[in-house]
């Protein structure tokens, strides 16, 4: 609870930040599912940001420097919040900033919580329409207290599920090839309960067009890292299902996850995982293609 109020009071300062001029962020995650769009009833640890620049920087080192000033913004939000000297680091020029803050919960360790409170933000644009809502805190929605945050642009539920998918089963995929042990970490489960979660809230075709395409993006990107799901995404997120329907791990990991993290109506791990798989159902009947209606573009560059 205590950490779930931290991540808000982090986005709160983020969002009142003193920004270079043309630098826009848009919340995305399952926080925002949690706090701004209110779908999922769990605690929340990590800020998610997607960063826009307008106009387009001239140059890749334009772009590098520019974004790289969110570094120092961030430490200077720690800073003048308490927290210790964040730990931070960047990938692709700059395009994916990750900083840990430092964190103990006043009420002692839990295993399912990250030892850190994680401000990740990417560089890439909303490939949906955005939407605007407030953000409250779990103490804030309990006792009925105003937002937090008035307004904060958001990603679409939409876009967060498509994202959702697509990091679930690409990174089990990759961990299953063996070539990169860390692809797949606990916390993965979490898209598990929130995709069960908001399934009833999707647009399916927009969805699916969506996370198609953002197999077939991620496929050419970690071809390198992962060269089985590079050339076939669908046989690879075929795979990354069946281990995740059968490995016991993985449902020990979701019962421990709810009792840690949950604090709404918990699911059994084969309810959930039967949303993960009607949604793939969906993504499959999908024709390879884009139209005017649904014409999206999914982000170029994201975290190994």
């Amino acid at each position: 609870m205590e950490k779930d109020y931290r991540v808000v009071e982090v986005l709160a300062a983020l969002q009142d930040a003193d920004l270079p001029q043309g630098i826009s962020l848009v919340f995305a995650g399952g926080t925002c599912l949690a706090r701004a769009h209110r779908l999922v009833a769990r605690m929340s640890e990590d800020v998610d940001l997607k960063v826009a620049i307008t106009p387009l920087p001239s140059s890749k080192s334009a772009a590098r420097k520019i974004l790289g000033t969110l570094k120092d913004t961030i430490s200077k939000i720690a800073m003048d919040l308490g927290f210790p000297e964040p730990v931070i680091s960047a990938k692709n020029e700059n395009h994916y900033i990750r900083a840990e803050l430092s964190y103990a919960d006043s009420t002692g360790e839990d295993v399912e919580l990250r030892p850190h409170l994680l401000v990740e933000l990417t560089y890439a644009p909303a490939a949906l329409p955005t939407v605007e809502r407030s953000v409250r805190s779990f103490v804030s929605e309990a006792t009925d207290a105003e937002p937090e945050i008035q307004q904060i642009t958001c990603i679409s539920v939409d876009e967060t599920a498509a994202e959702k998918f697509v990091a679930l089963t690409r990174r089990t995929a990759g961990y299953l090839e063996g070539r990169k042990t860390d692809a797949y970490d606990r916390f993965l489960i979490r898209h598990v309960y929130d995709l069960h979660c908001i399934l009833p809230h999707l647009n399916l075709p927009r969805v699916s067009t969506l996370a198609r395409q953002i197999m077939v993006s991620d496929a050419e990107q970690f071809k390198k890292w992962f060269p089985a799901y590079g050339a076939d995404p669908e046989a690879g997120t075929e795979q990354a299902l069946a281990y995740l329907m059968t490995n016991s791990e993985c449902r020990d990991s979701f019962d421990r996850f709810q009792a840690s993290m949950v604090y709404g109506e918990h699911f059994t791990y084969d309810t959930a995982m039967a949303s993960v798989q009607s949604l793939y159902a969906a993504i499959k009947e999908t024709e390879n293609h884009v139209d005017e209606k649904n014409d999206v573009e999914p982000n170029k560059k994201r975290p190994k």
